[in-house]
């Protein structure tokens, strides 16, 4: 099969021509139901009827190319001659395009505004949390200090605790008599 015999790549290019089934049989002067049915592989294309509706096809994606504008024109500085020689944008189309151009640097602009602002924050918030960081950092470190103290005190009271079970039993031992012990 050709593929000017295929009934998907025929829908592919409808589609992409921004032809409804009904357009495009308006604009062969076939029923809608006939190109339904082509589409749906109930009707061979071929032939005439395969002509008809390439060409309508081929002419709609022509003007609609003949309608469209590189994007890149529309931030163009030159977009307003560019309306002016061109004769196939209506004067409302140029209107709408205009005020779309407009506000488009608008956005651009707020979104510029809103990009800095978001840095500076950032940086603002970077600060913060250096900050918060130093903070957390010398609490770690108090927080180590004090629990060698609070060992260090505990490791003292310990040894307090042994010496004072010494003294208790030094006291508690008898005491030899001096004098007994002398003669």
């Amino acid at each position: 099969m050709n593929w000017y015999e295929d009934p998907e790549e025929l829908v592919k290019r409808r589609r992409e021509a921004g032809l409804s089934q009904a357009q495009l049989a308006e604009r062969t002067g076939r029923s809608r139901s006939l190109i339904r049915d082509v589409e749906l592989k109930k009707v061979k294309l071929r032939g005439e009827l395969a002509h008809d509706l390439w060409e309508a096809i081929s002419d709609a994606h022509a003007e609609r190319k003949k309608r469209m504008i590189p994007l890149s024109l529309l931030l163009n500085a030159d977009f307003h001659g560019y309306l002016a020689n061109n004769r196939t944008i209506d004067a409302p189309a140029a209107d709408v395009f205009k005020r779309l151009v407009a506000e488009s640097k608008e956005l651009i602009a707020v979104q510029r505004e809103l990009i800095a602002e978001l840095r500076k924050g950032a940086e603002q918030d970077a600060a913060q949390i250096d900050s918060l960081n130093e903070r957390v950092q010398i609490l770690e470190d108090l927080l180590n200090v004090e629990t060698q103290v609070a060992l260090g005190q505990s490791k003292a009271e310990e040894l307090r605790g042994k010496l004072a079970e010494k003294e208790t039993e030094k006291s508690k031992r008898p005491v030899p008599d001096t004098e007994e012990h002398n003669g």
